[in-house]
């Protein structure tokens, strides 16, 4: 393969100085729609995050006779106290932590990719932008 010299690359009707333009196109597009799909992503995160929260294991609330007075104990007997049931909390959706847990991790992932989007794009610009000099 022959080697094309610095200002051959740089000439604006030369095939190296189209060749890198359009593959810097190319790559350019490639890290802005990485960029849109994170964002997309995120979006459809926030709404299963929000999702989730409404389902989180919560007790539900117990009805307790209301003691208003203390029984009067008579002659010579002792009173018990009321016993008071507890609820169990329902195993219907999942612990706030997992919700939080996972809500973070996801979080990382999708800002590691928009990262990754972004140098890219920005690689891909520079690329093409060697054909304008």
């Amino acid at each position: 393969m022959a080697e094309v010299s610095e200002t051959q690359q740089r000439e604006p009707g030369s095939g190296q100085a189209w060749g890198n333009y359009g593959v810097g196109l190319l790559v350019f597009v490639a890290g802005v729609a990485l960029m849109l799909l994170a964002f997309y992503w995120g979006y459809l995160m926030l709404k299963t995050v929000d999702e989730q929260i409404q389902r989180v294991q919560v007790t539900k609330p117990v009805a307790t006779p209301a003691t208003t007075a203390a029984p009067k104990a008579a002659a010579g007997k002792e009173t018990k106290p009321a016993e008071v049931a507890v609820a169990k909390p329902t195993t219907e959706g999942p612990t706030l932590i997992v919700v939080a847990v996972g809500a973070v991790l996801k979080l990382v992932i999708l800002l590691v990719l928009a990262a990754i989007g972004g140098m890219t794009a920005s690689r891909g610009a520079q690329l093409a932008q060697i054909r304008v000099h």
